[in-house]
């Protein structure tokens, strides 16, 4: 499953990605590779597992985080953190999810360097 090329913020549609052709790029290269669906790019992704490590490490939990992806106002994204160690990235607009069982399975799913 690859992401909507739009979504809607509002009365407002907007393309997630920077062109039409980028996202149907993007949509034939993980039809190619049956990649699972990402919704964060690597940056997003460090951000938000460093703060959901750190905030362990220091004694406490990130349930629920919600922030705009894009500086140009693109798609929020919301991450929630569960009792039983599943995160959860969602577009706020509704639709696209990624699911992972614990920090550890996200941190795989984007290739991140996990701390020890």
């Amino acid at each position: 499953m690859v992401p909507a090329c739009k979504a809607t913020r509002g009365d407002v549609e907007y393309l997630i990605f920077n062109t039409r052709t980028a996202c149907e790029n993007e949509r034939k290269t993980r039809t190619r590779k049956s990649d699972p669906l990402l919704l964060l790019n690597p940056a997003q992704a460090q951000a938000v597992y460093s703060a959901i490590y750190a905030l362990s490490e220091a004694g406490g939990r990130l349930y629920a985080a919600s922030f705009d992806a894009f500086a140009a106002g693109g798609a929020l994204i919301d991450v929630r953190s569960f009792d039983d160690d599943r995160i959860e990235v969602r577009l706020t607009s509704g639709g696209d999810a990624e699911t992972h069982a614990d920090i550890s399975a996200f941190a795989r799913a984007y290739g991140l360097q996990q701390a020890s």
